[in-house]
């Protein structure tokens, strides 16, 4: 990932002064990757500070399904308050739920539950998130939260099996 920071950095520069810029073009031209290059450029953002305030309704907007807002608020906050009452008081107060991760999560458990096809890089790309660590909040949340979120397992096919 070291080879495309250059190009991960002015992609960020260009998001935060609000230039447009192909970022498509950006991770082709930028020597590795394209997964390589997501990954290089969630870390830059998560170095640099550089996170968008994305909002709950911005992100269920975005990604056509606006009526589940509500059920992605509320999976979101019963997360929060179940896992801070899970931890013991000395810890409860250092928790920091600033990080978009525990949005993006909420998100795609409540998308994924209704039934709704949500494309993973469209969500963690502008977030800054990486897929490990989405994937990581995506398990705590159907754990703690499976009254909320929890979703039928999927059927696998005879050849997985």
């Amino acid at each position: 990932g070291e080879l495309c920071k250059g190009a991960a950095c002015m992609e960020l520069a260009c998001m935060t002064l609000g230039v447009a810029v192909d970022a498509a073009q950006v991770a082709r031209f930028s020597g590795v990757g394209e997964r390589v290059y997501r990954n290089a450029k969630a870390a830059l953002q998560k170095v640099l500070g550089v996170t968008s305030k994305t909002t709950a309704r911005e992100l269920c907007v975005q990604f056509g399904c606006a009526g589940h807002e509500p059920a992605v608020r509320a999976a979101l906050a019963a997360y929060k308050d179940r896992f801070v009452r899970s931890l013991p008081a000395a810890q409860q107060r250092h928790v920091d739920f600033g990080r978009p991760v525990f949005l993006a999560a909420a998100f795609y458990l409540v998308a994924r539950k209704k039934k709704v096809a949500v494309d993973r890089v469209k969500l963690l790309d502008p977030l800054g998130v990486t897929a490990a660590e989405l994937a990581q909040a995506c398990a705590s949340m159907a754990n703690l939260c499976h009254d909320l979120v929890g979703c039928e397992p999927r059927k696998r096919r005879a050849e997985e099996l």
